[in-house]
């Protein structure tokens, strides 16, 4: 009989995550969201979040993401991105919002890799 102790299943991958400011300067992010820039942390923090948005990314969607998280809600979508040499990648998007004592204080970022075909 085989030892349950000795199971050795997969860690699940790390989501890639960032914290911005109101302004969406990025102020701090984890090692799985370097990765999936290619960028070093110190090549990010205080640099606005659209330094990844691949320029095709539709300017509207930037924009509604921007009117609804100002309006207090989170925010889901597919978004194109680019990393550091280039490449482009997908992702599923989800933003919240982050508030303290009532005011916006930053907002807090998940990029959900979508598989690739």
């Amino acid at each position: 009989m085989a030892n349950p102790m000795q199971h050795t299943a997969a860690a699940p991958q790390e989501i890639p995550i960032s914290r911005l400011d109101v302004q969406g300067h990025l102020v701090g992010c984890n090692d799985a969201y370097l990765a999936l820039c290619g960028y070093a942390r110190e090549d990010l923090v205080n640099q606005p979040h659209e330094m990844i948005n691949h320029p095709l990314m539709p300017k509207r969607v930037i924009e509604r993401m921007w009117q609804t998280l100002r309006s207090g809600e989170p925010w889901t979508a597919p978004m194109m991105g680019r990393d550091k040499q280039g490449m482009t990648f997908w992702c599923n998007l989800y933003v919240v919002p982050l508030f303290e004592g009532g005011q916006l204080n930053a907002l807090g970022t998940a990029y959900h890799p979508m598989e690739r075909a």
